[in-house]
């Protein structure tokens, strides 16, 4: 684990303070401890970023893919038009 204060440093204040030597180190280790299993590390950080231009990448992938479908359905509808008209002139012959 990494240690998220400087547990020597801080216990030295406490004992400047007025707590033993004992209670100061076991409070400094136990503050450590904590606030080590609620914070994240460089490399939790890094993970993180990396998941989210993963996500950004697959994210615009979609926009695209999405924009090609509107295209699509554009260029369907326009054909859908000109089988109408052809068909309206094949009942007229």
């Amino acid at each position: 684990m990494n240690t998220v204060i400087d547990t020597l440093r801080f216990s030295e204040r406490l004992q400047t303070s007025g707590f033993a030597a004992d209670q100061a180190n076991a409070l400094a280790r136990s503050l450590s401890d904590e606030l080590g299993e609620q914070l994240g590390t460089k490399a939790d950080v890094r993970g993180l970023k990396s998941s989210l231009d993963s996500l950004e990448n697959g994210s615009r992938t979609l926009m695209q893919d999405v924009d090609e479908v509107k295209e699509n359905i554009l260029t369907l509808k326009q054909d859908g038009s000109v089988l109408k008209q052809d068909v309206t002139v094949l009942k007229q012959d």
